[in-house]
């Protein structure tokens, strides 16, 4: 303990000494005074170094004030004052000497580390960055000063000076490239997407072992179609390890994604032998089978991917899925039922069984299951849709309209949405000059689409305009026939034109189109 505080005695004397050097010769009575003012300064430093060793810093802080009465001009003694006043909280004190310091000694790096951090522990970022900065202008090599100066700038909210701190850092510094690594996370974060891969890949050619980021790196390559040179991340690591699975199989999601499905399937085939329990080879098996129309193997993969992985709902949505392409909505409903019991939680599989029910008209359970898959992902756009058009065929209109008008209110152009609601709106009959012009948007946007040209049609029905209704009518069944609704729109637009016979026609077409019990039948118009 004595021996710590004769080396800071030691340091205090070295200054003193040198500041009496300074003094002119000619002065020899001040100076001798001074070298008795700086003999008492000492004594008074002295007793405050030990009360610090014992860490009684409020007795320290009165020993420093005498010592200053004596010698106002030593930094040192500012400086240790100021490092107390930081023991007991005392920040603007701490500042206030610590300036005194700096006055004194302009490059105390003691001093203005001491400022800086003050400032970033009363969470006063902007402040402590300007310090930091003046800290390594004196020692840019002082790596800590370099990470709590983008710190201090990233809870400023200043990223882009943060991103910048880093790589500066790396360029002062080489040895430290995780600073390249951070300096991309924020870029990332900013959206800067090219300039994060940059530094990601400056990183990955220093830390080749680094799978995360080489994975990181090829999604992104894959997202931006750059292909080859996501393929040459991961030959690169084949060539460390030709059997890495998890390499094999992120190499065949890259043919996947690049649209080779026979590749594919061909690759995981191969992977197969040795790997039965891999669900993730069986996963891939089962979407590529079903993208070629083999709907047996497809769902004969997923079926096992389920027997080897039966809490995983990923093999319980895909089979929904595949079943639901069938139009195998019974199956469908079997199979993610016993999904929502070992994953109540996922989306997928909520968001998959509320379409099924939708399908065969179950609207009260679509509801409860959308219900939930809403809550896992509220602003997930395909829910809110599905669930919108539930409400319609609940004639829960109020909440109908209030899923539509979120969608839109985000979305102005979503035809699909605009469509949906215009159409909603015509039924009722209501607001059909707002669901005119929706009507129209969605059609100038997907001119071929026979369910836009079937809304716009019934809403000018239902304005009583029936040779434009017969116009968008027609053009919609010229696309497609096998709608009973819009086959039954049509029988009523011939109707009201006075063609009963026209109209009888495609009543009785749609009737035929019917699979399930329709207003058609109500409308008892077959009785002569």
């Amino acid at each position: 303990m004595y021996s710590l505080t004769l080396m800071i005695i030691s340091f205090w004397l070295i200054q003193c000494t040198a500041a009496l050097q300074k003094s002119p010769n000619s002065e020899n009575q001040e100076k001798a005074i001074e070298r008795e003012y700086n003999a008492l300064a000492i004594n008074h430093f002295m007793e405050g170094s030990l009360l610090d060793l014992q860490e009684n810093y409020a007795a320290a802080i009165e020993e420093y004030k005498k010592a200053l009465r004596f010698d106002s001009t030593s930094a040192t003694i500012h400086l240790s004052l100021s490092e107390d006043y930081t023991r007991l909280s005392k920040y603007a004190e701490a500042i206030m000497s610590a300036k005194k310091a700096i006055a004194l000694d302009p490059e105390s790096e003691e001093a203005i580390g001491l400022i800086a951090r003050i400032y970033f522990v009363t969470e006063r970022y902007a402040l402590a960055s300007r310090w930091y900065d003046r800290l390594l202008k004196l020692n840019s090599q002082d790596i800590n000063a370099w990470y709590q100066l983008a710190e201090s700038y990233e809870r400023a909210g200043m990223r882009k000076n943060a991103a910048q701190a880093y790589e500066e850092l790396y360029d002062t510094n080489s040895s430290v490239s995780e600073a390249l690594l951070r300096a991309g996370d924020l870029y990332e974060r900013m959206g800067e997407e090219e300039k994060s891969v940059e530094l990601f890949s400056k990183y990955y050619e220093e830390n080749p072992e680094n799978q995360a980021l080489r994975r990181k790196l090829a999604d992104y390559y894959v997202d931006k179609g750059k292909f080859e040179e996501a393929k040459k991340l991961y030959q690169d690591r084949l060539l460390e390890n030709a059997n890495d699975l998890s390499t094999l199989i992120s190499l065949g999601d890259l043919y996947w994604r690049e649209g080779n499905i026979e590749l594919t399937k061909e690759h995981f085939i191969k992977l197969l032998p040795g790997n039965e329990k891999e669900w993730r080879i069986y996963f891939y098996l089962g979407i590529v089978s079903a993208e070629l129309d083999e709907f047996p193997e497809s769902e004969k993969y997923l079926k096992e991917l389920i027997k080897i992985s039966p809490r995983n709902p990923v093999g319980y949505s895909n089979l929904g899925r595949i079943y639901l392409v069938q139009e195998k909505y019974t199956e469908a409903i079997v199979v993610l039922n016993s999904g929502e019991k070992i994953a109540p939680n996922s989306w997928s599989v909520m968001y998959l069984l509320g379409s099924a029910y939708n399908q065969v008209g179950n609207y009260e359970k679509a509801e409860r299951a959308l219900e939930r898959a809403i809550l896992i992902r509220p602003e997930d756009t395909s829910t809110i849709t599905v669930l919108a058009s539930v409400y319609d065929n609940l004639k829960k209109y109020d909440e109908s309209d209030e899923l539509h008008l979120q969608i839109l209110s985000k979305d102005p152009t979503n035809t699909t949405i605009l469509n949906n609601y215009a159409y909603s709106l015509s039924v009722r009959g209501i607001k059909l000059k707002n669901a005119l012009e929706m009507a129209q948007v969605a059609v100038k946007k997907s001119p071929k689409n026979p369910a836009y040209l079937d809304t716009l049609g019934w809403i000018y029905f239902k304005l009583g305009k029936f040779d434009q209704a017969l116009e968008y009518i027609k053009k919609s069944l010229e696309i497609d026939q096998s709608s009973a609704e819009v086959l039954e729109h049509m029988g009523d637009i011939q109707q009201e034109l006075g063609n009963r016979e026209k109209s009888k026609e495609f009543y009785k077409k749609a009737l035929d189109a019917e699979k399930t019990e329709s207003t058609t039948i109500e409308k008892n118009i077959f009785k002569e």
